[in-house]
This record gives C-alpha cells, structure tokens and sequence, in this order.
C-alpha cells in the first residue's frame, strides 16, 4: 500500500509545519493535503488524515470540528481511512 510506505515521511513534513509561522504553516499545510491527495484520499480524507496525525485519538465530533467539515462527512472520511489502512478504530 502506497499510503502506508509512504507515512513516515508525511508525519516529518507534518512536524516541520508546526515550526513556521502561521501563514507560512497553513501553505505547509495546504501542501501536504495536496500531497496526501496525490495518494488517493479525497480532500477531505486529507484533512481528517492531517487531523489524525496532528491530535492523535479524537471522536468524529472533535475532527469535524478541527477540520472544519461536517460530522457526517467526517466519520465517512474516516470509515475511508480505515478501509484504506491508514487508520483504525480504537
């Protein structure tokens, strides 16, 4: 699976991105949602992606609200990730 060779080196470009300044972390950002997309997740499975590996364990509830994205949307882009093998329930 491509995502998952690949994750090392997606959580060391996550954790460069919390030493910029703020503007400077959200293109960070944004270019590492691009980068997940290249992968297969959709935009949205990015961003719950992103928020996974930046929060650690948290409810559908708590990344929707993160992410900016609906509940809904939220816990059918992580039923993605989890068929996908780039997440698990716990």
């Amino acid at each position: 699976n491509i995502l998952t060779e690949d994750i090392c080196r997606c959580i060391v470009f996550l954790k460069r991105t919390t030493t910029t300044t703020r503007g400077a972390r959200m293109a960070e950002e944004d270019r590492f949602t691009l980068y997940l997309t290249d992968f297969g997740l959709s935009r949205q499975e990015a961003l719950v992606y992103r928020e996974l590996l930046s929060g650690g364990k948290q409810s559908g509830y708590e990344i929707a609200k993160a992410a900016g994205i609906s509940r809904s949307n939220a816990y059918t882009c992580l039923a993605a990730l989890v068929e996908k093998g780039a997440a698990y329930l716990v």
